[in-house]
């Protein structure tokens, strides 16, 4: 299991803890303004319906919503 790295939130060189993702280990990626650089948000993504925590963007684009989408279909498809 990989161990949560530290980042600097810009806040007079405040450090914030990483979480995991819970699916596949790794660090979630902090995400920063595209134009400030300012850190935004660092809690990744609802894993759900994968698992009950939070994932990485990989992880939300390669299993998470692809997940969604093949349930939100068969749901649509049987009617339920």
């Amino acid at each position: 299991m990989k161990k949560n790295k530290k980042v600097n939130s810009g806040d007079a060189g405040k450090e914030l803890q990483v979480q995991n993702c819970s699916i596949c280990c790794h660090p979630i990626d902090p995400h920063y303004h595209p134009i400030t650089g300012e850190l935004f948000w660092i809690e990744g993504h609802n894993a759900q319906p994968v698992n009950d925590g939070r994932c990485c963007s990989i992880c939300n684009d390669t299993i998470v919503l692809p997940e969604r989408n093949n349930r939100l279909s068969t749901e649509t498809k049987t009617g339920g």
